[in-house]
């Protein structure tokens, strides 16, 4: 679990090192699916 959440902020953190801002609404959704992933594994990890 925890390598998923890290794998998340590393992508959110990694698309806005690139872009140089936050991500554009093309690359919103994949964030918001990032999100959810972690909201996810944090769920699993604290159960």
């Amino acid at each position: 679990a925890h390598q998923e959440v890290l794998k998340g902020v590393l992508y959110f953190v990694g698309t806005r090192e690139i872009a140089g801002q936050e991500p554009d609404m093309g690359l919103w959704a994949s964030v918001e699916q990032g999100i959810a992933a972690l909201k996810g594994a944090i769920g699993s990890a604290a159960s």
